[in-house]
């Protein structure tokens, strides 16, 4: 056995939620805390969080998977991805309670979690790195943008769509509807969340200015949102800037789709991440010790 897997229940204000951690068998001062995208539990698309959480743990890299609350079978009720800062303390509290031989714990989160981390990691020192997973920066424009772009400019060179129009299996009517729609919203630009308030899109690039350790970056090459998260940080002048000064390691999964849903994929961003993670500790600096 590599690791020692423990369930526990432990307080987020007024709920009690639930968490496992996967703690590994070495003396490791290393650890990751696995924030899930949206409404989603802890195992994760394909059980993509398990095979992550066990596979940092068989490298040395003690791990923890939680439920928000109102989500899985933790009590409460969800408040979304931009409200759950306080679930992410009181997971890390947890975590370090019942791990007390971590030093360095990064968050690590997928879509809407990554968003999560860029809002929560600036607000802890005890996080010493954050890990995005294709983040979500959605909105109907960027999406609609993202298909313009990468969607259907590679579909007209693709070979199965010219053999449908020439054999007349090609819908033009309703594809023809769809282009119009994607550029009509292509077209509008983004609203604020609300009166005087930023977008929360910003307050990402405001979280990943503020954050003064190590980001890895992890992109799918087969992904909208990972596309969309692309082509938005690269006409956005606020994101440019956080960008530009931010200590970040880009690592990308040829081919992959959202969730890295086949075991390739996995065990890919699995190893990718236990190696960055591993690293941290030579590029701690010597008053951090």
């Amino acid at each position: 056995m590599t690791e020692e897997t423990i369930p526990f229940i432990f307080p987020s204000g007024q709920d009690r939620l639930v968490g496992i951690i996967h703690k590994a068998h070495t003396a490791s001062e290393e650890a990751v805390l696995i924030i899930v995208g949206g409404p989603q539990y802890r195992t994760g698309a394909h059980r993509q969080y398990l095979h992550l959480a066990r596979t940092l743990a068989s490298k040395g890299v003690h791990a923890m998977r939680f439920d928000y609350a109102g989500i899985g079978d933790s009590e409460g009720q969800y408040r979304g991805f931009e409200s759950v800062d306080g679930d992410i303390r009181s997971a890390i509290d947890a975590f370090f309670e019942i791990v007390p031989a971590i030093k360095r714990l990064s968050i690590w989160g997928l879509c809407e979690g990554a968003s999560a981390c860029l809002f929560y990691g600036p607000t802890d020192p005890r996080v010493t790195g954050l890990i995005l997973a294709n983040p979500w920066v959605h909105s109907e424009e960027g999406e609609a943008k993202a298909y313009l772009k990468h969607y259907y400019g590679q579909r007209f060179f693709n070979k199965d769509l010219w053999q449908k129009v020439f054999s007349g299996q090609f819908e033009f009517r309703n594809s023809l509807r769809d282009i119009f729609q994607k550029v009509k919203a292509a077209l509008k630009s983004s609203p604020k969340s609300a009166a005087g308030a930023a977008r929360y899109q910003d307050r990402m690039a405001e979280g990943l200015r503020q954050f003064k350790g190590p980001v890895f970056l992890i992109l799918s090459g087969n992904d909208l949102v990972a596309r969309e998260f692309e082509d938005y940080i690269a006409s956005d002048g606020i994101w440019q800037t956080a960008m530009a000064a931010a200590d970040i390691s880009r690592f990308e999964v040829p081919d992959s789709d959202h969730t890295f849903s086949c075991e390739q994929w996995r065990r890919l961003v699995a190893l990718g991440t236990a190696d960055w993670v591993l690293a941290l500790k030579a590029r701690q600096k010597p008053e951090q010790s």
